[in-house]
């Protein structure tokens, strides 16, 4: 569970964050590059300045979710 952390400046290669909960997460400047976010609830996340590269969001709960200045290339919705 990783509900209301702060991540700053913190990298993520090829992880699964497959069905976690990052409810009210406030992340900052953070590279995501190939993760898993399928059906992850993100609900109320925060992300500024962060890169989401080839990354899966498949049932992915984005309920009032920000995203600020971030960069989704090759992110996969479907």
């Amino acid at each position: 569970d990783w509900s209301g952390r702060a991540l700053a400046d913190a990298e993520f290669v090829r992880c699964s964050f497959k069905g976690a909960t990052l409810s009210e997460v406030n992340a900052r400047s953070c590279r995501f590059e190939e993760c898993d976010f399928t059906s992850a609830a993100m609900n109320a996340a925060v992300f500024r300045d962060c890169s989401f590269s080839n990354s899966e969001f498949r049932g992915v709960n984005l309920f009032i979710a920000e995203f600020h200045e971030c960069h989704m290339l090759g992110v996969s919705l479907a």
